[in-house]
């Protein structure tokens, strides 16, 4: 368990607890060691301290930190397993005694909280940090007595040995002395423990239950299959509960209001380019003859399928004695854009929709006359407005007059 008088607030919250509680030795020691341990302040304690000439102080200020920082570093998995093993490999065998404790404590406080996030999310996990620390605590406890053939407590054992002590103490002297610090040592190690496990399942494992997804599996008892949706160092598995289905319905819905939201910005993006195409196809150009005389307005998409169409007379022909067969060819060659897209043939009265194409007026108004939908890409119209094309009405006018065609 770590040393709580290192950490500020904690430290100067311990102190006031022991001097409300009558133990102003307690309150006063848990200073002196909070001035020493801590990173910062211990370093502008040991400078003032070598200023005033005091350089035994100052070492001795020095050492306190550096011992606090090792022991701190004992409790990092990895790191004090690694230490462990060079102590061992120095002949240091209590140094690598006291890391490899500590480390190992620290993996089961880890492992505690992770069993205890699957059981009951964050909570469980808090708690379980601590039932976690308790048991390393016990197996330690256990290992070292029966190597040593004598009791041994460590962590929190140490800590409840360490309050029955006390207690006995303070009746042998009659009820004189105070057990706050002890009791606060004890519950500021259960709490750091269970932080230590909620911060560590959270890091590890993200979400819980959301880096994994269950299937059913074949074959066997009908098993469960875990598929890792998402690269991370340690998988955690939820078995399926109200709360993960819960979640699973919460996801559900936000991928509903995403797709929503995605449909909504195409048929945005889809109007958009329908309204450009239908300022496109409405705006008109001046076509001038060879004189420069105006002769027709209309849309500029007309210009290359019409190029061939002689606007002021030059290819008319003679009507008289054409055959039916020349007749019919004549019409099977009009421009498409000259038929209604609703009814495919010719158009006589053509109307330009808020849709930017162009209809025969009678179908037009009859489809809106029951819909307010496009015919042509069936996205819902701003309005039912028509405009008069007069530009391709007389396009087709004097098409059907050169080529000798009924209009």
């Amino acid at each position: 368990m770590g040393n709580t008088d290192s950490v500020p607030v904690v430290s100067q919250t311990k102190s006031f607890v022991q001097y409300i509680c009558h133990d102003k030795k307690g309150a006063l020691d848990t200073q002196k060691n909070f001035s020493k341990t801590c990173p910062v302040v211990s370093q502008i304690r040991s400078l003032v301290e070598h200023q005033l000439g005091d350089d035994d102080a100052a070492l001795d200020t020095q050492i306190a930190f550096i011992d606090g920082v090792d022991k701190f570093t004992d409790s990092i998995p990895i790191l004090g397993h690694a230490k462990g093993l060079y102590a061992y490999a120095k002949k240091d065998k209590e140094s690598g005694d006291r890391a490899m404790k500590c480390s190992s404590r620290t993996v089961g406080v880890i492992g505690g909280a992770a069993l205890g996030a699957l059981a009951a999310g964050p909570a469980g996990a808090f708690s379980g940090g601590i039932a976690g620390g308790m048991a390393m605590d016990g197996v330690i406890t256990e290992a070292d007595t029966r190597i040593h053939k004598q009791f041994r407590p460590h962590g929190y054992i140490a800590m409840m040995e360490l309050l029955a002590e006390k207690e006995r103490e303070m009746e042998r002297e009659g009820g004189t002395g105070s057990k706050a610090g002890i009791v606060f040592d004890l519950l500021a190690g259960a709490a750091s423990d269970g932080m230590i496990g909620l911060a560590a399942t959270s890091r590890l494992g993200g979400k819980i239950g959301g880096r994994v997804r269950v299937r059913e599996g074949g074959g066997g008892g009908g098993g469960a299959m875990m598929e890792l949706l998402q690269d991370h160092p340690v998988l955690i598995y939820t078995p399926p509960t109200a709360l993960e289905s819960m979640h699973e319905s919460e996801r559900e819905r936000e991928r509903e209001r995403e797709e929503e939201r995605l449909e909504r910005v195409w048929l945005q993006s889809v109007s958009r380019e329908r309204e450009r195409e239908r300022e496109r196809d409405v705006r008109m150009i001046v076509v001038h003859d060879d004189q420069g005389g105006r002769r027709v307005l209309f849309p500029p998409d007309l210009e290359s399928s019409l190029s061939s169409v002689s606007l002021s007379g030059e290819r008319e022909r003679e009507r008289d004695g054409e055959s039916e067969d020349s007749y019919f060819e004549a019409l099977n060659e009009l421009p498409d854009v000259f038929f209604c897209p609703i009814t495919t043939e010719l158009m006589r009265d053509p109307m330009v929709c808020t849709d930017g194409h162009t209809y025969e007026r009678h179908a037009i108004e009859s489809w809106l006359s029951t819909r307010n939908t496009s015919p042509m890409t069936n996205i819902p119209l701003k309005n039912t407005d028509l405009v008069p094309n007069h530009a391709l009405k007389s396009v087709i006018m004097n098409y059907c007059e050169a080529r000798g065609l009924n209009f």
